[in-house]
């Protein structure tokens, strides 16, 4: 596939955009270490591994906005659901073979999103797991109860893409105070099936929240609490067999100092 970088500085085009509340969600990633999980209704605190993880964040006025889980099965057919307060809101099959299974590699993991039913999220916040499963990490996207600011955005690069098959490319750019990166339809049609970040340590997450359908127009938005990104990989295609090409924009929002 291939792989074009840009490195692009636009000091003049700027977009005001007040985010709304559900794209200002603080992004807790809580590192569970390729962690087994054998039989039925095993449970995961999601409260207390954020208490855990980020002693310093306060949980007392927040709700949870959503859940991804990095996870696999050896079989192919465990199970992880979303409870709150002891009632299932969401649950998904979780994906994998024996040879995933004893296999370290990100890209062995399945990747599943799981979300509330309800704005309000009082009370437990729980996985629950059924079948032979390993966890490797669960980014939680919880909303402090606050007004959202206003946040500018800033043009990082944009890309046309091919119909049918799938093109991968890579952005980079510098900026240290980057809180919030975004997706924007820029025309057409475009599916975006898998967005990576690499920070400048080497690691990589995969943001679900960006991927699927991008319709012209569109911004799917995500907040990022990592200073250190290096590159943005985004994989894509323009689905529609006529008309023309899809295109979408890469943009982030800079904190101000």
């Amino acid at each position: 596939m291939k792989a074009i970088q840009y490195l692009i500085y636009i000091n003049t085009l700027f977009i005001s955009v007040a985010l709304s509340y559900s794209a200002l969600a603080d992004r807790l990633t809580l590192e569970m270490n390729d962690r087994l999980y054998t039989g039925s209704a095993q449970i995961i605190g999601i409260r207390q591994e954020i208490q855990r993880q980020h002693r310093h964040f306060d949980l007392q006025r927040s709700q949870l906005a959503s859940v991804v889980v990095y996870a696999k099965s050896e079989f192919g057919n465990g199970t992880i659901a979303l409870t709150i307060n002891q009632r299932e809101h969401d649950r998904k099959r979780v994906d994998g073979d024996p040879r995933k299974f004893r296999n370290h590699g990100i890209r062995t993991y399945d990747v599943i999103q799981l979300s509330p039913l309800h704005q309000q999220t009082p009370g437990a916040w729980q996985l629950r797991l059924d079948g032979h499963i390993k966890v490797l990490k669960i980014v939680a996207h919880v909303n402090p109860l606050r007004r959202p600011s206003p946040v500018q955005f800033q043009l990082v690069g944009t890309s046309k893409v091919p119909k049918v098959v799938e093109e991968t490319e890579s952005f980079s750019f510098h900026h240290d105070f980057v809180s919030v990166l975004s997706l924007k339809g820029s025309s057409n049609l475009v599916k975006v099936t898998r967005v990576l970040i690499e920070y400048r340590n080497g690691t990589a997450d995969r943001l679900v929240e960006l991927e699927g359908n991008l319709h012209e127009g569109e911004r799917k938005t995500v907040r990022v609490s990592r200073n250190n990104i290096y590159k943005i990989w985004i994989t894509a295609t323009s689905p529609s067999l006529f008309g023309s090409r899809g295109e979408y924009a890469v943009e982030v929002g800079v904190r101000r100092r």
